[in-house]
């Protein structure tokens, strides 16, 4: 197995790299979820989307109506 770090060879049983010291441990996982939320989609059976309010990096914040509260 590679090191994530220097690409170095190690064993599949190691738990860190022979050769700089790094965890070996699975890293991130990346999770990528796509939802229409275009204005008048009704997201969770109670917010009505009204439209996008920013983005971020890692996020996007949209302005919604919950029918439930009103």
């Amino acid at each position: 197995m590679r090191c994530p770090a220097c690409q170095a060879e190690n064993e599949d049983s190691a738990s860190a790299c022979v050769s700089c010291g790094s965890s070996m441990a699975a890293g991130p996982t990346q999770v990528v979820v796509t939802v229409d939320l275009s204005p008048g989609t009704l997201f969770h059976g109670r917010y009505v989307i009204r439209g996008l309010l920013g983005r971020g990096v890692m996020v996007m914040v949209y302005k919604a109506h919950d029918r439930t509260l009103d």
